[in-house]
């Protein structure tokens, strides 16, 4: 989770694209006195190397004190860590422990994490109906990986009857959130007609924007080869 641009900005010196040293100094001081935004950058800062040396450790240790002062983002990031075993061991209980405070402060994100747990009997027991909820409840409030696995379920019939136009309905709004494989379902599903009307046009833009942001399916998508087939 990127720290919001006002933030950035402040902490970056005359446009470079790293901090300097005095402007860490500064976040930590501000850090100190209890300003989480502060708090939630250097940990961005220690987590991804940027104009410091990387420490995972150190990232997360601030992402926790974020999250302490009430900074839902910064818990969602820190139960991140912790179920990805990053910055200390893997702690899945502690994970679900950050996601529900965060989710309580209104994170959509940990919400959207929460219905995966669930989804997937990972520190939580499997249940796709409480999953499903959960997803419902973090779309609503804009997650774009909610709204992908909403999409995912009802384009397979996992736990939802099977439904081209919602599986589009839920891709459709991931994509616009900026979700990579959203974005390449969204192409798709236009390119093919499936629970949508047609648009080669529409299609091209959104299997454009799923290269661009790297999507693995998207790269490997074969346009030409794809027109050819349909018409036959």
């Amino acid at each position: 989770m990127r720290p919001t641009s006002a933030v950035m900005k402040a902490s970056t010196s005359d446009g470079a694209r790293d901090p300097d040293r005095g402007v860490i100094d500064a976040l930590e001081r501000r850090g100190n006195r209890g300003e989480s935004e502060a708090l939630a950058c250097l940990a961005y800062l220690y987590r991804f190397g940027v104009g410091v040396t990387k420490n995972a450790k150190r990232a997360l240790a601030y992402y926790r004190r974020a999250a302490e002062l009430g900074d839902p983002e910064a818990g969602f990031c820190a139960a991140d860590m912790y179920r990805s075993g990053e910055g200390s061991r893997k702690d899945l209980r502690t994970a679900v422990r950050y996601f529900r405070n965060a989710a309580e402060r209104g994170s959509a994100d940990a919400l959207a994490s929460l219905g995966y747990m669930h989804w997937y009997g990972q520190g939580l027991r499997k249940d796709r109906p409480a999953a499903l909820k959960l997803y419902r409840s973090a779309a609503r409030l804009g997650s774009a990986d909610a709204n992908h696995n909403l999409g995912q379920a009802y384009r397979t019939g996992a736990g939802v009857p099977r439904s081209a136009s919602a599986a589009f309905r839920y891709f459709h709004r991931a994509a616009l959130l900026g979700h990579p494989h959203a974005q390449y379902r969204t192409a798709l599903a236009l390119l093919d007609g499936v629970g949508v009307r047609p648009n080669r046009r529409r299609a091209q833009l959104w299997m454009d924007a799923a290269k661009q942001a790297g999507d693995p399916a998207a790269l490997d998508f074969d346009w030409p080869a794809r027109e050819r087939h349909a018409s036959k």
